[in-house]
């Protein structure tokens, strides 16, 4: 009788230790959306473990939390067709290099382990959207070459270095926010072939100057946030020439004491609010420009944007 119930206990762990190791399944019906969610899993070149069938819906997104192994060109074979954006977070994996996925249009990596970027995305080739976050990865020229439908980057707290080498392909991105790296400059011709940004986000990073010349061609610039940067005043206005479509400002509060206001809404007839950081609403410097904004008749905003960094005046 003993040995029956061990026997019997030790089905049930096997059968609950299998069940853990499996990766759930939801599907939202109403959404067209299902969400694979696989924790605390070793990958290997074999399917994943599921808990229930894939139905046929629009959107498959697969979320590996706190996963080990490695991810290559032979991972989840039946799923690689059907997977249309996929999330890892809080991995350490000996290998990535993603497989062919066709519908794969978003990926978004944080708080992760991976060897490089080298090579991994190079059968991503359908890639809209790239998020990195907190990754003790740095992002190399060459990492994101023949990502030539990626509309939006964005990384926080990952080495990256702008330049045009490392965006040369990327002449459909729109949005490009680098933030809370250790970006130092920006060299003149970075944006050259990405004529299509209309977001540009360069904040809490090292820049202390910026060439002239780097904006140029970004035509359809709409936001440009600069805030916590290094840049010292005042402002160069020039940057801003040929930014017509320019809605949106954000610059270090220091840095407008000095400048050219005339010139900066002759260059940017569009331009509708300055944005600074919440800490920066007392600086004098802030008080005096709406002062000016006021004087010249332009009807302008502001937004104070809540961040956790002290006043950049």
């Amino acid at each position: 009788m003993l040995k029956l119930l061990i026997f019997g206990l030790f089905c049930l762990h096997a059968v609950l230790a299998d069940e853990v190791n499996k990766c759930r399944v939801e599907t939202q019906e109403i959404f067209d959306n299902t969400d694979i969610y696989c924790n605390n899993l070793k990958l290997d070149d074999k399917e994943l473990p599921l808990d229930g069938p894939v139905p046929q819906t629009k959107i498959v997104h697969v979320n590996f939390l706190h996963c080990t192994g490695k991810i290559d060109e032979n991972s989840f074979p039946k799923l690689r067709g059907v997977l249309t954006s996929m999330n890892i977070n809080g991995g350490d994996l000996e290998k990535f290099v993603l497989p062919e996925m066709p519908k794969l249009t978003y990926l978004e990596i944080g708080d992760s382990k991976i060897p490089s970027l080298n090579g991994a995305l190079k059968n991503a080739k359908n890639l809209e959207s790239v998020s990195f976050r907190k990754d003790t990865f740095e992002i190399k020229e060459g990492d994101l070459d023949g990502l030539e439908k990626l509309e939006s980057f964005r990384s926080t707290k990952v080495k990256v270095q702008l330049t045009k080498r490392l965006l040369q392909d990327l002449r459909k991105l729109e949005t490009l926010m680098v933030t809370k790296g250790r970006l130092e400059k920006v060299p003149s011709d970075a944006f050259q072939n990405n004529q299509e940004i209309n977001f540009l986000m360069l904040e809490d990073t090292s820049i202390t100057s910026i060439e002239p010349g780097t904006f140029d061609g970004l035509q359809k610039l709409d936001q440009l946030d600069l805030r916590t940067t290094g840049l010292q005043g005042p402002f160069d206005v020039n940057l801003t020439k040929g930014l017509k479509k320019l809605n949106s400002l954000g610059i270090p509060a220091r840095t407008v004491k000095g400048l050219d206001l005339k010139k900066l809404l002759d260059n940017c007839p569009k331009l509708f609010t300055f944005s600074f950081n919440r800490n920066d609403e007392s600086c004098p410097e802030v008080k005096a420009l709406f002062e000016e904004v006021k004087k010249s008749g332009r009807f302008m905003g502001v937004a104070y944007i809540s961040v956790d960094q002290g006043k950049t005046c």
